[in-house]
């Protein structure tokens, strides 16, 4: 029966290193084919037993497939001398590409505490580098956050200010009116007393000091009202200044331009005198051309009347305007006969 236990045993390890190996095997396949999930998957059943090696391997197919969280925690359970400062490598990395560099400096540390390499050595500089950078952009956002609080802060402080600069005019305003008003009601009392009155006379002896006071609201009041005309006075005086300024400049802009207008029909009325002169004294030249020619056409002869060259090309124009074809010829003398052949003039 013993050989019996031991052979069933014996067989029972040599299948499950027999599956063993085969998980792993396709583990292997999986990650070099780069499909990590599945290389998870089979390396998440071999880290079961507790072994090492497949946990090492687990965490890294975690980090291979970006799920740094779970592979940091696989990094943890590795305690194997030869495997630990790997997996603190890795853990430093998995924890700059989560954004907690402070972890990965430590990872990092510890790391080559147990073995030097230079891969850590550069990876620790360079995040040591990007955490100062991140320091330095804290700093200026706090700088930033400061600077535009402060901002507001005097914002706020300002706009109290200027409530509370509302507030104490409205309350003087207020204060005035309240006086005013007083200084009416107590016109109007006085206004409303009868001086004939037998009371007020008999006050007048008993109380002095109260008539004093009440003589000087009298003059006060006075004073007030007569500067109140006064001033009424001088704005009605200003106002009648404007109004006759006023008034002066249309007058002013009147005349000017009726003297434009008297201006102008002047030159028109001398341009018409002139085109009529010029045309009197061109119909007194035709005039004078035609006696000539009629006193010329009685005596038999017509004398050479000197025409201008202007009345010549008038002629011509009113002569082709009606078609009729012009030649000048020149008149034969005394004693002359007439040539057959006719010559232009």
């Amino acid at each position: 029966m013993r050989v019996v236990y031991i052979l069933i045993f014996i067989t029972s390890i040599i299948n499950a290193s027999i599956t063993s190996y085969f998980d792993e095997q396709r583990a292997k396949d999986a990650y070099a084919k780069k499909s990590y999930k599945v290389a998870s998957k089979n390396y998440q059943e071999l880290a079961k037993s507790g072994e090492q090696k497949a946990i090492y391997n687990y965490a890294n197919t975690l980090y291979k497939d970006s799920s740094y969280s779970a592979a940091i925690k696989q990094y943890k359970r590795v305690t194997q001398d030869n495997l630990k400062p790997k997996a603190l490598y890795n853990m430093g990395n998995a924890y700059a590409y989560s954004g907690k560099l402070k972890e990965a400096i430590k990872a990092y540390e510890e790391s080559l505490k147990l073995k030097e390499s230079k891969a850590t050595k550069h990876n620790l500089e360079e995040v040591k580098k990007a955490l100062k950078k991140r320091e330095q952009k804290e700093k200026q956002k706090r700088n930033q956050d400061k600077k535009e609080n402060k901002k507001q802060n005097k914002r706020k402080e300002e706009k109290k200010e200027n409530k509370k600069k509302k507030q104490d005019t409205n309350q003087s305003s207020q204060d005035k009116d309240k006086k005013n008003s007083n200084k009416d009601s107590k016109k109007d009392n006085n206004k409303k007393q009868n001086p004939k009155d037998s009371n007020s006379k008999e006050r007048k002896k008993d109380e002095p000091k109260d008539n004093n006071s009440t003589k000087k609201d009298k003059k006060e009041n006075r004073d007030n009202n007569g500067s109140r005309v006064q001033k009424q006075q001088q704005q009605k005086d200003q106002n009648l200044t404007k109004k006759d300024n006023s008034q002066n400049r249309k007058k002013s802009e009147e005349k000017e331009q009726e003297k434009k207008q008297k201006a102008q029909k002047e030159q028109k009325s001398n341009k018409i005198d002139d085109k009529k002169r010029e045309n009197s004294s061109k119909k007194g030249k035709q005039k004078e051309v035609k006696q000539q020619q009629a006193n010329s056409m009685q005596n038999g002869t017509l004398k050479k009347v000197p025409i201008s060259d202007m009345e010549e090309r008038k002629w011509l124009k009113k002569l082709n305007s009606k078609g009729i074809n012009s030649l000048m010829l020149e008149l034969p003398k005394k004693g002359e006969t007439k040539n057959e052949t006719t010559t232009p003039w």
